[in-house]
């Protein structure tokens, strides 16, 4: 979910009750960013599939669904984090 404190908008997407949603991290576009541009970035887990998913969002268009999805074939833990960086 996003919400404009400012105009009070809200906007939403919602997955079911089959998938829950962990800890969204928001992520700028870049440096330079305006306000609200840039990614929402989650894990989930799928209760039906039994499985881990990461999902991306354009934070700005939320309630579009997200932009790319991954899933393992197997569920982790709730609370497992991860750490990316450059090699």
């Amino acid at each position: 979910m996003r919400r404009d404190l400012a105009s009070g908008e809200t906007r939403r997407f919602d997955f079911g009750s089959d998938i829950v949603v962990e800890e969204p991290l928001f992520i700028p576009a870049s440096d330079r960013a305006q306000e609200g541009e840039g990614w929402l970035v989650h894990t989930a887990l799928n209760k039906r599939a039994r499985a881990s998913e990461l999902h991306v969002f354009d934070a700005r268009r939320v309630d579009d669904g997200p932009v790319g999805s991954w899933r393992l074939p197997y569920a982790n833990p709730y609370g497992f984090h991860g750490c990316w960086r450059s090699l």
